[in-house]
């Protein structure tokens, strides 16, 4: 029930986020996150960006390596553009959600997103894999400190208003980034 929880909270998060801005790189890392890449691509599509809203919606990151890597590429193009958030979201369709966390935590300096992304990866109530257990032991993350300071909704069984939990959902997983448009989608 957590986990169905936690989902139901980023899926409203991630709306709310869109709806908000207009900008589907604000809910890139949410939509990826929760297994909805085609519905990201779908709102690339609708905000005039069809080249990402196709890569989106063809792929299959989950049975076709080559579209791993594809999507490996573009994480490496949009770090070196200091587009963290957008890239950890490219890591995570890649197969590399330790890596797309530690993206975060070093390269954006956003720990408690990093942390927010594993937990809603891996969820409350599953052991953590591996990459999960390297991840917060790394001592260059200070994680321990980090996960005792983050709201209740990332460390509590029994959330509360889904409302507030959205609000909060939206904060953490808020993007910085800029439009995506200058970034080589490849094929």
């Amino acid at each position: 029930a957590p986990r169905a929880k936690l989902v139901a909270v980023c899926e409203t998060a991630a709306k709310q986020a869109f709806a908000s801005s207009k900008d589907p790189e604000k809910c890139a890392l949410l939509y990826v996150a929760l297994g909805k890449h085609k519905i990201l691509g779908g709102l690339y599509k609708a905000t005039g960006n069809k080249a990402v809203g196709t890569f989106l919606m063809t792929r299959d990151f989950a049975n076709n390596e080559s579209d791993r890597d594809a999507a490996s590429k573009n994480a490496l193009a949009l770090m070196s553009k200091q587009r963290y958030e957008l890239a950890a979201a490219f890591l995570v369709l890649a197969g590399s959600p330790g890596d797309a966390c530690d993206v975060l935590a070093r390269r954006a300096d956003r720990l408690s997103l990093a942390i927010s992304l594993l937990r809603l990866l891996v969820g409350a109530d599953e052991r953590l894999p591996e990459w999960a257990e390297r991840f917060l032991l790394d001592e260059r993350h200070d994680a321990r400190s980090t996960i005792r300071s983050l709201h209740a909704w990332l460390t509590d069984s029994n959330y509360g208003d889904a409302g507030d939990d959205a609000r909060t959902a939206a904060y953490t997983f808020q993007s910085s980034e800029v439009s995506g448009k200058d970034v080589h989608w490849w094929s």
